[in-house]
């Protein structure tokens, strides 16, 4: 009976999300609205609904407090996990307003979840509820309540065909060239996406992967300042919406050279179209690359290839494309990380521009339980689709992790962030430090 309950948990799961998605219903209100606790409630619910949709019969009290439950039910393949935790962090920021002149303030940030998952052989699904909870001593405007509830299900329902079906209800940066993690730069979204993958072995070591994506993303209003009319006059927006559809493809050829190596060549199509603001676009794009692998410390991958963009009335762009990655763990417990990304990169307010990052990872282990890390990044943004100039921006940190108890660590981290350009916004500074605790059970 519980078997088919859990199979209705996943159809109303599903069901639920793309209604929900559909209606608008997704996008919780600012801090202070009357229905927030039962947005969020509800939300945490579907989410949990997903993975419990295929929880096993037998055994499944057990797992609920993180055991395995095979020791109930030695013949089952069945696995299901509960994994709760909890980030608290003390933050000193120069700059919470990320402009020139911004206020300082000291912030106390709450992070808890619970990991949800079941796994078997060609069947998983798993859930991530939990919230991101900002308090400011003095800033009261930055004082916000996010959800960060994601909940995902993917199987292989023939031999070589993947189906993933995701739903990931958190916040997301507003602007690129700002920090991803600051407050002033996030609002709530929700991100429906369904990807299906097909992947076959072809004679001498060849392989062959065809891929299509759809999402449906929805976001909070903003305030924000755009040219929707390319007349050099930039708009007034107090509540910006930004929901819109995306579809993407790819085909890629791969030729394997030895047993960890191989090139391929890829082609990719992607179309975004907005609902109520004019910036859709469709790119199409071309790469060659190599991915390495040699025994388990190094591996690397990379590819370079030419792209075409054509904006709506502003006519097509052509225009080089790349990414690259680099993990390489040395002796002595170093470990270098490096990445490299030339893209069309899209921010919530619907600008596009052309991105290229950089980014390098070193880090050092101090013994059993301390480790160390610097992180360098780089960021140049081309001028956007309406012409107006393009920006830097660059950032340095330093993080030290140190193991406290088996499930708990403390960490103390320092992050300087620069940008520059020629928007109104631009050129600022930030200083911060954060002092955390995070508990893993």
């Amino acid at each position: 009976m519980l078997e088919l309950f859990s199979r209705v948990a996943l159809a109303g799961w599903l069901l639920a999300t793309v209604a929900l998605s559909v209606t608008g219903a997704p996008s919780l209100p600012h801090p202070g609205g009357s229905d927030k606790l039962a947005h969020f409630l509800a939300y945490a619910l579907h989410g949990g609904l997903c993975a419990f949709a295929f929880a096993p019969r037998r055994g499944f009290g057990t797992a609920l407090v993180g055991a395995s439950p095979a020791s109930a039910d030695e013949g089952s393949e069945r696995r299901f996990s509960v994994r709760p935790e909890l980030r608290a962090m003390f933050v000193a920021d120069d700059n919470v307003d990320l402009r020139r002149g911004g206020e300082e303030d000291l912030a106390v940030w709450l992070r808890p979840r619970v990991d949800l998952l079941y796994d078997r052989q060609k069947l998983s699904a798993g859930a991530q509820l939990g919230g991101d909870l900002r308090w400011y001593f003095d800033t009261n405007r930055l004082r916000e309540a996010f959800a960060d509830i994601v909940a995902w299900v993917e199987g292989e329902p023939l031999p070589g065909l993947t189906l993933r079906v995701s739903d990931a209800f958190v916040p997301r940066s507003v602007r690129l060239g700002r920090p991803g993690d600051a407050t002033a730069n996030l609002v709530q979204t929700n991100r429906l996406q369904g990807e299906l993958r097909w992947r076959t072995e072809l004679p001498r070591r060849r392989g062959l992967e065809l891929g299509a994506r759809g999402l449906l993303f929805q976001a909070d209003g903003f305030p924000s300042s755009l040219d929707l009319d390319r007349n050099g006059t930039r708009d007034e927006f107090g509540d910006l919406q930004t929901d819109h559809v995306e579809g993407q493809g790819w085909i890629e050829f791969q030729y394997g050279l030895g047993r960890s190596s191989l090139v391929f060549l890829r082609s990719e199509l992607r179309n975004r179209s907005y609902r109520e603001i004019s910036s859709d676009f469709f790119e199409v794009a071309g790469l060659v690359g190599s991915r390495v692998q040699l025994g388990r410390r190094f591996r690397m991958e990379g590819a370079l290839g030419w792209g075409r963009v054509d904006f709506q009335d502003i006519g097509p762009e052509s225009r080089l494309v790349g990414r690259g990655e680099l993990i390489w763990e040395l002796p002595e417990a170093w470990t270098l990380r490096g990445s490299f990304v030339r893209r069309i990169a899209t921010e919530a307010a619907g600008v596009d521009f052309g991105e290229t990052s950089v980014r390098l990872d070193v880090e050092k282990g101090l013994g059993r339980r301390t480790r160390a890390e610097l992180g360098l990044f780089f960021t140049h943004y081309d001028r956007d689709v309406a012409g107006e100039g393009g920006s830097h921006a660059e950032a340095v940190q330093l993080r030290l992790r140190r193991q406290l108890a088996r499930r708990v660590e403390l960490e103390l981290a320092y992050r300087y962030w620069r940008n520059r350009g020629n928007a109104i916004d631009d050129d600022f500074q930030q200083n911060r430090v954060i002092l955390g605790l995070h508990y893993r059970h």
